[in-house]
């Protein structure tokens, strides 16, 4: 409904109005009878904005409705991950999951490296100390030389009865990175004194190069 005109008589208002339909109406609004004054009422002044300092970056703008429950307090940032974020993020996963799925672990790497580990500290009375190269160079002698997993404790033998790796406290990067030397037949005499053995030989050959 539509106003059309007001007009004024003495205490008397006139109003004409108009329906969406056509029809028109007329509408009196009279004065019963007047009040006194109301006292004055001091205004509240607004308090003078404040300017809001800008975003971080990489941060949005505060919810206007922030706080409450599960909500940050009003005019706190919040840091929202990007896009990239999300990429990196996902591609770091699939890194580890391809990298999971094409090195599999060997189920003998876990006895072999407590036969070394146990029969090092049995030897030295100290807590031998397993490095990340150990891991991978004794990885790597599986995927070479898979056959050499039974003969492995006599090559552990052999190999910390080896006088050359005493003094080097016998690591076990000396053993996997030279299988040959030490995987030799289970039924043959261990070998004490590598240098005894260079000795001899040194000794063997000067003679025929003398006579």
């Amino acid at each position: 409904m539509s106003l059309l005109e007001t007009s004024h008589g003495g205490p008397t208002t006139f109003r004409k109005m108009e329906c969406g339909c056509g029809s028109r109406f007329e509408s009196e609004e009279r004065i019963a009878r007047r009040l006194p004054p109301a006292p004055a009422r001091a205004r509240r002044q607004a308090p003078a904005s404040v300017e809001a300092p800008p975003p971080l970056p990489g941060t949005a703008n505060p919810s206007p409705s922030g706080g409450g429950i599960g909500g940050p307090p009003p005019g706190v940032p919040v840091l929202i991950p990007t896009s990239s974020d999300l990429d990196s993020k996902s591609s770091l996963l699939s890194n580890q999951t391809r990298a999971r799925r094409k090195t599999p672990a060997n189920p003998n790497f876990g006895p072999m490296r407590d036969v070394f580990i146990g029969r090092w500290e049995e030897r030295y009375e100290d807590k031998y100390i397993f490095q990340a190269k150990d891991g991978s160079c004794l990885a790597k002698m599986l995927r070479d030389a898979p056959h050499l997993v039974e003969r492995w404790p006599d090559m552990v033998d052999r190999y910390l009865a080896d006088s050359f790796w005493a003094s080097k406290r016998h690591p076990m990067t000396g053993l996997v990175t030279r299988p040959v030397e030490f995987a030799g037949d289970v039924n043959a005499p261990v070998r004490q004194d590598k240098w005894t053995d260079s000795r001899r030989t040194a000794v063997e050959w000067a003679h025929r190069k003398v006579g």
